[in-house]
């Protein structure tokens, strides 16, 4: 592959600025396989995409959120709702402050 030589221009309409691939540091790669792809046609292979923090999206249920948060899934003896949360061994309603049981 033939080494080219370039500068970059950069203007706001009112002042230039001439930025050297030296100082875009590693991204200078993507920037001079651009221009030869312009100029020459070249279609160099692309560099494997930069691994990011956060490799996938989650997408939780319902459940998963609730276990998440605490919640255990059983009615509750008073009221029959499901917000039902673990206090030490006894569960304890967030609804209507009823408890399993215990002291």
């Amino acid at each position: 592959m033939t080494a080219i030589a370039y500068a970059i221009v950069v203007t706001d309409g009112t002042s230039l600025r001439t930025i050297h691939p030296v100082a875009l540091g590693p991204d200078a790669a993507d920037v001079e396989r651009i221009i030869r792809a312009f100029l020459f046609g070249d279609e160099a292979p692309r560099p494997p995409p930069k691994p990011s923090l956060v490799s996938e999206t989650v997408t939780l249920t319902q459940r998963e959120i609730a276990t998440t948060q605490g919640f255990t899934g059983d009615a509750c003896p008073l009221c029959g709702s499901f917000m039902m949360k673990r206090a030490g061994t006894c569960l304890t309603c967030q609804a209507c402050g009823s408890t399993t049981g215990c002291g």
